[in-house]
């Protein structure tokens, strides 16, 4: 199945990279590019919220930051999502030749799919890898962290952007930092190496989050960011082994 960059949905208004990004999302439609690939991407805020806006921190995943990281091409990897939301950056990577998962709560299927197909991926089915010709494939899991189980496949790269991200709306909701921490510590344990990328609004939260998985054997590199972002932004690398030393936080 070819996937046309011609596809794309031409009515749909061209934003480029803001010279300062800031950690307000976008909700409205828009093209874009990311990883240097063209990408439509249809927001939704009024069905999901937060989850269904595009977050700018997303364009700080640059194709440098990956070879920063170790990562000099996409092509063929497992690369898997968490929080994928309108899974843009997910079909980014498709076409870059990645395989890539895209994952969050299962109301999110009808946004990703929706994205998908505005990007040539007829994906129809959640669970299921829909291929382009000479491109990456792409599939949609439903993953509520530290209740649903991954599908069984070894995932090189992990991408999460604004994951520490948590209004607590409600008395009643359950923090999810926990089963967060219970995902990443056990994919890193099978050897792979996440990226996480999100603006610093609760520090102490932050920290802990970081310090619980470092007391899980997870090496911490925190990664400077660019300039061009307004506020305080983390970037961070997780992985176990990866630079054969006993501190497991440290400055990249």
């Amino acid at each position: 199945m070819s996937c046309p960059e011609e596809e794309l949905e031409r009515d749909l208004y061209y934003v480029g990279q803001p010279e300062i990004l800031s950690d307000e999302p976008i909700s409205k439609s828009f093209r874009t590019e990311l990883l240097g690939s063209p990408v439509a991407v249809r927001c939704d805020a009024k069905t999901f919220g937060v989850a269904g806006e595009f977050w700018q921190l997303n364009w700080l995943i640059t194709s440098s930051l990956l070879k920063t990281c170790g990562f000099v091409s996409l092509r063929g990897l497992n690369v898997l999502e968490l929080g994928a939301g309108t899974g843009a950056l997910s079909v980014a990577m498709a076409k870059l030749g990645a395989h890539a998962c895209a994952t969050d709560l299962p109301e999110l299927f009808p946004l990703f799919q929706e994205n998908s197909q505005a990007n040539g991926f007829q994906v129809q089915t959640e669970g299921a890898h829909v291929s382009c010709q000479n491109r990456g494939r792409v599939m949609f899991g439903s993953l509520r962290w530290g209740v649903d189980t991954l599908p069984q496949e070894t995932f090189q790269l992990i991408l999460g952007c604004e994951l520490l991200y948590w209004g607590g709306w409600s008395l009643f909701d359950e923090d999810p930092q926990p089963g967060l921490i219970q995902v990443l510590a056990s994919e890193c344990a099978k050897g792979s190496v996440a990226i996480l990328v999100g603006c610093s609004r609760e520090p102490k939260r932050e920290q802990h989050f970081f310090e619980q998985m470092a007391a899980k054997g997870v090496h911490v590199r925190f990664i400077s960011p660019p300039e061009r972002t307004n506020g305080d932004v983390f970037v961070a690398e997780l992985s176990i082994g990866k630079y054969g030393t006993s501190h497991c936080m440290r400055q990249g």
